[in-house]
């Protein structure tokens, strides 16, 4: 097999999206941070190959760790603000 028909398999983010996961239970904004770094890396890969396993992953942890929490706190604090 020649050199430039072999194709390289792409970094699977699975496991640092499981692993982001468990960091942001110990600190909001590195997980947030971590998350980031790790999204931007596989959108590169999917870039590069045309896939990257676990973006999907990422994007959704992206989504309800990182913005859910912060969207939440805003609601809660316009639904009280117009309580009392």
């Amino acid at each position: 097999m020649n050199e430039l028909e072999r194709k390289e398999m792409p970094r699977d983010y699975t496991r640092a999206a499981t692993l982001t996961l468990i960091l942001y239970f110990f600190g909001y904004i590195p997980g947030l941070v971590v998350n980031i770094i790790n999204l931007l890396s596989a959108v590169s890969a999917k870039n590069s190959y045309g896939y990257a396993p676990g973006l999907g992953c990422l994007a959704w942890l992206l989504v309800i760790c990182g913005i859910g929490p912060v969207a939440l706190f805003g609601l809660a604090y316009f639904i009280l603000l117009h309580l009392y």
